[in-house]
């Protein structure tokens, strides 16, 4: 469901970039820090693989202290890249929340008919709880692909470089870990949608049992209403519950795939 048209989900890629078009400057200057930070973890395995090699080859770890030396220092200078990379990115997520929600606001402010997104309840949770679910899509997500676009490449060139066989063995363990985490982000999509929508029924629910609170207490349907609120609390716990269940799912199969790789080098 996006900002502009909650009906229509074929342009939702499109929208969503048309949404972050106020910040794009900042996240691909985020994205670039990222991959910068990504290819300096080369060079610290790098020196890793020196050190055990000279252990395994001569029996001893010569220059041990250069080595940890140039470990320790690309490992700060990458700490230093990764928080400023955040920082640029999640100012850009404020930014763009922050228009989004104004947005938000200013139409439903002005319009004369019922919103599209449901009651009031509903449309408050789009512009508090739903809006901040950009954040890691942002923050995480857009250096994310930057990432993968460069940085395995760079990996895969080096592994055939050294051994045709290893770079072989990441052709053929590579392509499958994209494969099945794609197979769980559907199903992380389709029970994120779920829950996202109880959000905003639960948050109607709440809205217009308080409208009618005197009236409630009239009738005295205080338990009726109590039992029915509990009821869609419970739905929207399990339904995060279930998405949670796919997160960690989604990074069982990462490990699974990785540990075959290194397995089989």
């Amino acid at each position: 469901m996006t900002v502009d048209q909650p009906d229509n989900k074929k342009g939702d890629r499109a929208r969503l970039k048309f949404m972050m078009q106020c910040a794009d400057k900042s996240i691909h200057r985020g994205s670039f820090l990222s991959v910068v930070s990504g290819l300096l973890w080369l060079v610290q395995a790098a020196v890793i693989a020196t050190i055990f090699a000279d252990l395994l080859t001569v029996q001893q770890l010569a220059g041990l202290e250069r080595n940890v030396g140039l470990f320790l220092a690309v490992a700060a200078l990458r700490v230093f890249l990764t928080y400023i990379a955040e920082g640029i990115l999640y100012r850009a997520a404020d930014n763009i929340i922050g228009h989004e929600r104004n947005k938000i606001l200013f139409r439903e402010g002005h319009a004369a008919q019922t919103s599209g997104f449901g009651g009031p309840g509903a449309v408050a949770a789009l512009a508090t709880e739903k809006l901040h679910a950009l954040t890691p899509y942002i923050t995480r997500y857009a250096p994310a692909q930057a990432r993968v676009a460069i940085v395995p490449i760079v990996i895969l060139v080096i592994a055939f470089w050294h051994s045709w066989a290893i770079g072989i063995v990441f052709l053929m363990a590579g392509p499958l870990i994209p494969i099945f985490m794609a197979l769980v982000g559907w199903a992380a999509q389709e029970a994120s949608e779920r829950h996202m929508d109880e959000v905003g029924s639960l948050s109607d629910i709440l809205v217009d049992r308080l409208a009618a609170l005197a009236d409630i207490r009239l009738l005295d349907a205080g338990g009726k209403v109590t039992l029915q609120f509990t009821q869609a609390a419970e739905d929207l716990r399990s339904r995060t519950m279930r998405v949670l269940s796919v997160a960690f799912l989604s990074s069982t199969v990462l490990e699974l795939f990785a540990a075959i790789g290194v397995a089989m080098v």
